[in-house]
């Protein structure tokens, strides 16, 4: 079967929940809106009500129905729902009583999420993943995912079994990657053809091939090597002087870039979040190095990358430190009933430094680990009284 290019994590969670589910994923999948509530308020019994309701938010969530077994999903799921209604949770087991309910509800749910299944729109599914092949350089599991996310938002149910999408992706790689192919032998003249050829062959004399050598990099630094370097690369040089169709292929993506970067605000914030802690990095790095003008001084590449490496040092050294104090504050405000979710999690940063005095000599000496980690600044003040 192939489904061996995807990862366990990615079968575990194939149509199953997590054993924790995020508030933001209980916000955005179980938060029940007025055309439910209109449709719950028809509802009887609480827990038809609540079954409904959780039915509803699985497959909204999970790209499925659980009628077999739809009570089995996390406590806080079942707590969140309940919430909503005013309902006790407790009475959940009611709705397994007669098993055809289960059923009944996952066909009302359907015609009023409007889903469909997965034979009847794979058509669509397979242009979409035909698509992104041509397109980009995902790999397999990428693939899988952006196969599940675009189902899930375009109300398609997911297959039954996993192998059935891995194979639909693998079958479309080979189809895309050999129309791929054939484009670029279509538009490749017969003299680059022939040099491409000629590249595969291994000289008398040698033991590799031209290909193996051009893309062998050096393993040492010198002026004869590189002389030979720079010879390598004009010759590369020269095999791309008729590869027009490489050329134009590689555009391609650069282009697609460009245009996703203008009509796709996600795809924006997430290039500026990944800039800005790239930037952040170099910030601090600037801040540890600023001797010299944070100029690296020494006449010699050892010294230099013992320059560099005392640097990484010391940046590693905050990083780690800012990590130790942000898990231990998020601990202490969990432990104080304040509500410290993941999603604020996810938005701190240890690469702050405004609290890091840089001047001085630095001393790297073995700390005293039975001590424990230093009290924070109210807990100080409140125990001196202030």
């Amino acid at each position: 079967m192939p489904v061996d290019f995807l990862s366990d994590e990615q079968v575990a969670r194939y149509r199953r929940f997590r054993d924790e589910v995020s508030v933001a994923e209980l916000e955005q999948f179980f938060r029940l809106d007025a055309k439910t509530l209109d449709v719950l308020a028809g509802k009887r019994r609480p827990a038809t009500k609540l079954g409904w309701a959780v039915q509803w938010g699985t497959v909204r969530m999970l790209g499925t129905f659980l009628v077999d077994a739809p009570l089995e999903i996390p406590a806080e799921v079942m707590e969140f729902v309940a919430g909503q209604l005013d309902i006790d949770p407790a009475c959940a087991p009611e709705y397994l009583i007669r098993p055809k309910t289960a059923y009944e509800h996952s066909w009302e749910i359907r015609d009023l999420l409007k889903l469909s299944e997965f034979s009847n729109r794979e058509k669509e599914v397979r242009e979409y993943l035909a698509a992104r092949v041509w397109s980009t350089t995902e790999g397999p599991r990428a693939l899988f995912d952006r196969a599940v996310v675009h189902m899930l938002s375009e109300g398609i149910l997911l297959p039954a079994g996993v192998t059935t999408l891995t194979r639909l992706i693998s079958e479309i790689r080979r189809e895309e990657n050999a129309r791929l192919h054939r484009t670029l032998a279509g538009r490749t003249g017969p003299e680059l053809r022939s040099m491409l050829a000629g590249l595969l062959l291994v000289p008398k004399g040698r033991r590799v091939s031209e290909l193996e050598r051009l893309r062998t990099p050096p393993t040492r630094a010198s002026g004869r090597v590189m002389t030979a370097e720079l010879r390598r690369v004009a010759e590369i040089g020269a095999l791309q002087a008729g590869g027009d169709a490489f050329a134009h292929y590689g555009r391609i993506f650069k282009t697609l870039h460009l245009l996703q970067f203008i009509s796709d605000s996600g795809y924006r914030r997430m290039i500026g979040t990944q800039l800005n802690v790239q930037e952040g990095r170099h910030r601090l790095a600037r801040k540890i190095c600023f001797g010299n003008r944070g100029q690296l001084r020494q006449r010699y590449r050892e010294g230099m990358e013992n320059q560099l490496g005392t640097l990484g040092l010391a940046l590693n050294a905050v990083v780690w430190w800012n990590t130790l104090y942000l898990d231990a504050a998020v601990k202490q405000l969990r432990e104080q009933g304040f509500p410290a979710t993941e999603d604020m999690c996810a938005r701190l940063s240890p690469i702050r430094y405004d609290h890091i005095n840089f001047l001085g000599r630095y001393a790297f000496t073995r700390a005293d680990l039975t001590t424990g980690l230093r009290p924070f600044h109210e807990q100080a003040a409140n125990a001196e009284g202030y």
